[in-house]
């Protein structure tokens, strides 16, 4: 079944409060200011990035080859780009906090408020945290509104590697982790890694409350894992990038949004990652026609 995509929303947007591209700014530095203003950045990147994506284009294609998978060459390319950059700015010890764009930024602060507005009952769940971004801008809307709300932070608060990952998983999704390993490698950094009290002192490095913000850690595609711990949702936000971790989370949380409530898949327009498959099954298993909003990379409904 294929969901009908539009690309403006329905309904007006609610107004933000305007400190909030501010607070935006503080969380991803690289969004808002020009990549000249990180001179020793930059001049390591652009010395580099020849030499590094010739090696890891080589290496990528060597993964991919031994899974039985391909990517078209432009999507490929802008990945490994997109690698390369964030080792090197973990080398050059940039504080980032999130990879959301201004766009994913804005359209996640824009529902939070909206589902407050308009009363939905529920808490806010962010599920693939990261550095904290994505919840602290949910935290931050919630405050400025007026009107806190429970936060829940799932996630399995460590490296990204193949413990995210179970035997239902496709080829594409353990050739992502096998290049993310591979890279992790060849950059000595620590690549796509969190913790409970990174993520914390995060927080409380931006003046963020964590009052009612409950961090729920495992992995999440263990049928142990403690979803019983989140109620009533009011916001659901999925960052699990493969299909088996996303699946198990659409089976167990889904049914907790209230009517009028809102779930946005983060990578759901990436190409070969799993996120996509296991949401369109859940949606056709579940004949669930809602339209479907395209934001940049992600995808977001609106609950009936």
């Amino acid at each position: 079944m294929q969901s009908a995509l539009y690309q403006k929303p329905a309904t007006p947007k609610p107004a933000l409060d305007p400190s909030l591209k501010r607070f935006f700014a503080q969380l991803s530095q690289l969004r808002y200011r020009p990549l000249v203003l990180y001179p020793n950045l930059c001049w390591r990147y652009l010395r580099n990035y020849r030499r590094d994506r010739v090696a890891l284009m080589g290496e990528f294609h060597e993964i991919m080859r031994s899974c039985g998978v391909s990517l078209d060459p432009k999507t490929l390319g802008a990945y490994v780009a997109d690698v390369i950059l964030l080792h090197y700015v973990q080398q050059s010890k940039i504080a980032v906090y999130t990879m959301l764009t201004p766009e994913l930024m804005e359209s996640l602060a824009r529902e939070a408020a909206r589902v407050i507005r308009e009363e939905i009952p529920g808490d806010f769940v962010d599920v693939g945290v990261w550095k904290g971004g994505s919840s602290m801008i949910m935290r931050t809307v919630a405050t400025k509104e007026g009107q806190p709300r429970p936060l829940h932070c799932l996630d399995i608060f460590d490296t990204m590697d193949e413990r995210v990952l179970d035997e239902a998983d496709p080829f594409q999704d353990h050739a992502i982790i096998a290049a993310l390993n591979l890279a992790r490698e060849y950059f000595k950094t620590e690549g796509v890694r969190t913790s409970v009290e990174e993520v914390r002192q995060n927080f409380q490095r931006l003046g963020v409350s964590l009052d009612d913000v409950n961090f729920v850690v495992g992995n999440l595609t263990s049928r142990s894992f403690p979803f019983e711990r989140v109620g009533t949702i009011a916001l659901l936000r999925i960052d699990c990038d493969f299909y088996s971790a996303t699946k198990q989370t659409m089976e167990q949380l889904y049914p907790r949004i209230s009517s009028g409530g809102c779930i946005i898949l983060d990578d759901y327009f990436l190409e070969a990652f799993g996120e996509r498959r296991a949401v369109d099954e859940y949606r056709e298993a579940h004949g669930i026609v809602a339209p479907v909003l395209r934001v940049g990379q992600s995808a977001l409904w609106i609950k009936p």
